[in-house]
């Protein structure tokens, strides 16, 4: 596992997404990288109060933003 890109922004998909984000992450999709592997980012929500695991391709919960 590897630390390089510091910030993404996610948006939620699943219907349980959207509630740890309206909830949890307060509507922000910025969120921090703690660690990122081959096909997965470790994420930490911007008000620190969310901790998640987001696949790089096909996540169900959580589309990556550009």
């Amino acid at each position: 596992m590897t630390k390089q890109k510091t910030r993404i922004f996610v948006d939620p998909i699943s219907p349980s997404a959207k509630i740890r984000f309206d909830k949890l992450m307060h509507k922000i999709h910025i969120c921090k990288v703690d660690l990122e592997s081959s096909d997965e980012f470790y994420l930490s929500s911007a008000n620190q109060n969310y901790c998640f695991v987001v696949q790089k391709k096909n996540d169900p919960n959580w589309k990556i933003l550009k």
